[in-house]
């Protein structure tokens, strides 16, 4: 049986796209000394593919977000802002990476929150829980059945 303390991330897939704005809004977070790094993007706008930069802060992704677009799949790794991006392939790489979380986000309403920073994870968690219509799925170390931290 697994404990509190083994949960890594999890799964929620949203049923409205205003509710995956309000997600990542990021309520009650604050991502100042940090970077999002895209570890991989296949994100449209009209049928047209959005490039977006390699390193950014949050305030960028909330913008990208609230933007009408459709994301195939976006795998991005939030750093701190004094840390290099690091190749990420499996969950043992991101447990000694100074990655600190990593959002895998495809089809736009479905995604995946793997955080090392147990209050972000809880507070993320308690975000999706709350929204109406979204299904959400606790991930344990002992349980997950990712093998690769790519959509």
């Amino acid at each position: 049986m697994s404990t509190k303390n083994s949960l890594c991330g999890f799964e929620c897939v949203f049923s409205k796209k205003s509710d995956v704005w309000s997600f990542f809004k990021f309520p009650d977070i604050v991502f100042d000394h940090y970077y999002f790094s895209v570890a991989d993007a296949f994100v449209f706008s009209h049928g047209i593919r959005i490039e977006i930069p390699e390193r950014f802060p949050s305030s960028y992704f909330q913008e990208l977000i609230q933007k009408s677009f459709v994301g195939e799949g976006l795998v991005l790794h939030l750093y701190p802002e004094n840390a290099d991006h690091e190749e990420i392939d499996h969950y043992e790489d991101f447990l000694k990476s100074k990655c600190e979380m990593i959002i895998l986000l495809y089809d736009f309403y479905y995604l995946e929150i793997y955080c090392k920073n147990q209050t972000w994870l809880q507070k993320l968690m308690h975000t999706a829980i709350n929204t109406p219509g979204a299904v959400v799925e606790e991930k344990y170390e002992e349980t997950d059945t990712r093998t690769i931290m790519y959509v």
